[in-house]
C-alpha cells in the first residue's frame, strides 16, 4: 500500500495534520532476528490519540501490518489488538527487500465517527467508517534481507576485487551491480590473489588506496543505482550510525570525507600498519619500498 498516493475522504492520523497529537518519528520500531529457516520481526507502534486507543480497546479497531515482498510476490496482512506485534515468516518466502506498512483500521462499522483530536477544519463533522477503513497511517518500514547487518563495517559486505578480463591496463570500477567491483588488470590481480588475498595484515593499505578510491567513485553514482545492494547498505548505515548523520549523500563535495568515515579512517590505519611493519623484525626495512 502506497500511502503517499492515497487521498482519504476523512481525517486520518499520520496523514498531514488531520488528527492530533501528530505521530512522532519513532512511531514504528522494528527489531528483526532470524534462525536458519525463519525471520522474526518484533514491531512496536506508537500513537497517543485517546479516542483511537479507546476504539482499539473496545474492539472497534485494530493494528494491522501489511508485509510485501515484490521479489517473491509475498503479501500478507497481520492484525493485532496490541501495539506490539510479533511476525514470523519462513525465509524461503522473502528476498531482497521487504516493506512493512503499518496502520490502525476499523474492525467493525463505526457510525458517526468523530475525534477530539480532529484538525479545526473537521470540528463538528462526523464520518461513517466501514470495516477496513484507515484510522492511523504509521507509514512504512523497510528491511533488506540481503544486507549482512552483522558485517556492516566490513568493506567486503558491499565491495569485492576481481580480475578485469577485458585486458585493460588500469584499475577500474563497476558500480552497476549489487556489489562495487574493483577491477584489477591481470598482472596486478595475480599478485593480489597469490600474495595478498589472504593476508589480512595489508588490508589497511588496500583500504587507503584502491578501496577508498572505489568507494568515493561509487558515491557519485549512488542515486543512479538505488536498488543495488551496495547503495542500500550504505544508505542504511547513514540512517543508523551517529557518525554519519551530518553528511548529505547528495552533496558530492562531501563524498571524499564520507568515504573515509565509512571505511573507518583508512589513512590513519595505514600509517599505524606501516609503523608496525617498520618495527617488525620479521620484515626488516621493508618501508623503503613505500
Amino acid at each position: 500500500m502506497n500511502l503517499n498516493n492515497i487521498s482519504f475522504p476523512y481525517p486520518v492520523l499520520g496523514i498531514s495534520d488531520d488528527v492530533f497529537p501528530l505521530l512522532k518519528e519513532n512511531c514504528i520500531q522494528m527489531v528483526p532476528s532470524s534462525t536458519s529457516t525463519t525471520f522474526y520481526f518484533d514491531i512496536t507502534l506508537k500513537q497517543e490519540n485517546a479516542d483511537i486507543s479507546s476504539l482499539i480497546n473496545r474492539d472497534y479497531a485494530e493494528y494491522v501490518c501489511e508485509v510485501n515482498c515484490p521479489r517473491t510476490y509475498y503479501r500478507k496482512c497481520f492484525a493485532s489488538k496490541s501495539a506490539q506485534m510479533h511476525i514470523e515468516i519462513p525465509k524461503k518466502l522473502l528476498a531482497r527487500e521487504v516493506s512493512f506498512t503499518c496502520l490502525v483500521v476499523a474492525k467493525r462499522n463505526i457510525w458517526r465517527y468523530t475525534n477530539k483530536g480532529f484538525h479545526p477544519d473537521y470540528q463538528g463533522f462526523y464520518f461513517d467508517m466501514g470495516i477496513g477503513d484507515v484510522l492511523v497511517a504509521f507509514g512504512k518500514a523497510v528491511y533488506s534481507i540481503d544486507i549482512n547487518y552483522d558485517k556492516l563495517q566490513s568493506a567486503g559486505s558491499f565491495m569485492y576485487v576481481r580480475e578485469n578480463v577485458k585486458g585493460k591496463e588500469n584499475v577500474s570500477f563497476n558500480v552497476a551491480d549489487d556489489k562495487i567491483e574493483i577491477l584489477l588488470p591481470t598482472d596486478l590481480y595475480d599478485v593480489y590473489k597469490n600474495r595478498f588475498g589472504q593476508d589480512a595484515g595489508v588490508s589497511e593499505i588496500f583500504h587507503s588506496s584502491f578501496v577508498l578510491n572505489a568507494l568515493t567513485y561509487a558515491l557519485q553514482y549512488i542515486e543512479d543505482y538505488p536498488n543495488t545492494l551496495w547503495a542500500r547498505t550504505l544508505k542504511y548505515r547513514m540512517n543508523t550510525e551517529e557518525l554519519l548523520q551530518g553528511y548529505d549523500i547528495s552533496d558530492k563535495n562531501t563524498h571524499q570525507d564520507l568515504a573515509q568515515v565509512l571505511l573507518g579512517n583508512p589513512y590513519k590505519r595505514m600509517f599505524e600498519r606501516l609503523q608496525k611493519i617498520k618495527n617488525s623484525e620479521e620484515v626488516g626495512d621493508v618501508t623503503e619500498s613505500f
